[in-house]
């Protein structure tokens, strides 16, 4: 028997005595309960309805007081996708952020309506989320909107439409349903877009059947009425940062640390 195999049953011989027995089996199976219930409250999601039909996730919340993101996806108002949102919200908890995911209403076709019921959602679920800010040591002072697409529609309306006070704003290749929304309000915008979208035009023109302006055409008038403001615009590329080439996780994950470097 070589010393390894000799250790080893040395250990087994005292692990297996029978009178530290039943307290070492206790010690392990107490460590691993430890383990389980660690992590699992760092991974913990919490789903809550902010109205009678739309949730909200809540990921990031601990007993520490923190600023909070809401993310809202793309989709064009008649779907949600929340791939990229998905990806912002990891990076946003992994940098102490508390993330709520809004889900919002979505119509058969995209229009004006459908549009401005997503909006609606939107603002009802930051009320909701301020409400609760105590339950999920949510800082009501340090709250931002984030949205791809549509979702950035949403982010901008919220704060500009409906005139709503946050802290700051990501438009992920969204828009705002009229420009002169902008003297509305005074929240730094942070707008990343590609010099290629045929979805939502950079400048103004029509997206998801209605009119609208875009990142470009933000960025100019924010920077006309002195609001704090930037633009990231990816060249070559198509809405969304597409195509998923090699290249695209990093365009993501860089577009949205960008933002968190803006809003320092």
């Amino acid at each position: 028997m070589n010393k390894l195999k000799a250790r080893l049953y040395l250990w087994w011989v005292g692990f297996s005595s029978p009178i530290d027995f039943d307290l070492k089996v206790i010690a392990i199976i107490l460590f691993i309960v430890s383990v389980f219930f660690v992590t699992k409250a760092n991974c913990q999601t919490i789903t809550k309805y902010y109205d009678n039909s739309n949730k909200i996730r809540i990921e990031g919340n601990t007993n520490e007081l923190k600023p909070c993101f809401l993310f809202f996806p793309g989709g064009g108002f008649v779907s949600q996708d929340w791939s990229i949102c998905n990806t912002w919200s990891s990076l946003a908890v992994n940098q102490g952020y508390v993330s709520c995911k809004v889900g919002y209403s979505t119509s058969w076709f995209p229009s004006l309506s459908a549009a401005n019921k997503g909006i609606s959602d939107g603002v009802n679920a930051l009320k909701w989320v301020k409400l609760h800010a105590n339950e999920y040591h949510i800082d009501t002072n340090r709250i931002y909107l984030a949205g791809t697409s549509a979702g950035g529609f949403v982010a901008l309306g919220i704060a500009y439409q409906h005139k709503k006070k946050v802290t700051g704003v990501l438009n992920g290749w969204g828009g705002v349903l009229k420009l002169t929304y902008l003297y509305n309000n005074n929240i730094p915008v942070y707008n990343v877009s590609t010099d290629y979208d045929k979805t939502v035009p950079i400048d103004c023109g029509n997206a998801f059947g209605v009119s609208c302006c875009g990142s470009q055409s933000i960025y100019t008038q924010l920077l006309l009425l002195e609001v704090k403001t930037d633009w990231l615009v990816w060249e070559g590329y198509k809405h969304g940062l597409l195509p998923k080439d090699i290249e695209y996780s990093f365009r993501v994950t860089h577009s949205f640390l960008n933002f968190l470097t803006f809003i320092k």
